[in-house]
Order: C-alpha cells, then sequence, then structure tokens
C-alpha cells in the first residue's frame, strides 16, 4: 500500500532523526533549535507510537510484496525506533530505577545513535529500491 510506503519513509525519517539529534547537534550548529523541538516528550512518544504502528503494518501490507518479508528491512527499523523512543520517553517520565532498566538503559539507549542512522539509511534504500524484496 501506498500509503503505509508513504508513512514508512516519514516515521522512519523522523525516527531517525530524533535518535541521531544529540550527533547532529555536535556536528551541525544550526541544528539547536530543532534538536529542542524534536527532544520534548511530546514528540518522541507521538513519533514512536507511529512507528510502532506502521512496523507492526509494514508486516503484513508490503509494497507490492510478500506478505512478512516484502518490506521485512523497514518493518524491522520501524519497530525498533519506536520501542527505543518509547523506552527512552518512559526513562524520562519515571521515577523508579531497577537493574533491569539500567541494563536495557546501557543497551539501547547508548546505541542510539547507531540506531537512528541505520533507520535512515533503510529509508533511503527503501524509497530508491521500494519493489525489491526485504527492502
Amino acid at each position: 500500500m501506498e500509503q503505509l510506503y508513504a508513512l514508512s519513509i516519514i516515521f522512519n525519517t523522523l525516527g531517525g532523526l530524533v535518535l541521531a539529534s544529540d550527533y547532529l547537534l555536535e556536528k551541525f550548529k544550526g541544528f539547536d533549535k530543532i534538536h529542542d523541538l524534536v527532544n520534548s516528550k511530546g514528540v518522541k512518544l507521538v513519533i514512536g507510537i507511529g512507528s510502532l504502528v506502521i512496523g507492526i503494518f509494514k508486516f503484513f501490507a508490503p509494497m507490492d510484496g510478500i506478505p512478512v518479508i516484502g518490506d521485512l528491512f523497514p518493518s524491522i527499523a520501524c519497530l525498533a525506533i519506536g520501542s527505543v523512543l518509547i523506552f527512552d520517553f518512559m526513562k524520562d517520565s519515571s521515577t523508579v530505577s531497577s537493574e533491569t532498566l539500567t541494563r536495557i538503559d546501557e543497551l539501547v539507549l547508548s546505541n542510539k545513535i547507531v540506531i537512528g542512522f541505520i533507520g535512515i539509511g533503510i529509508m533511503v534504500l527503501h524509497l530508491f529500491f521500494s519493489r525489491i524484496l526485504f527492502l
């Protein structure tokens, strides 16, 4: 479906930019206003939930392909980006600390820049090669 294709590209791009915004702020001095906007809790939550929903739908409604594996990488990228953004939102909102949350924080949030750039890379491949299996 073309609608899910477009939404997948939009949410992979936005989610990737939100996750990589700390790195982009260091490299580009004019990125500070965008960084402040995308790092608000509401933006993280909306993009995170949207990415999860689009990722789930992309498994079952690929772009002219086989369900589940037709758009496998964009679906996984949307799910990963959405999960990281929602976990980041939950971590910022929570006052409870536990050993499990600390481990997840060290594993996932320390690699959020990499996850963001991988999501953007998958989006670029999906944009140009939408009819290829897995992309």
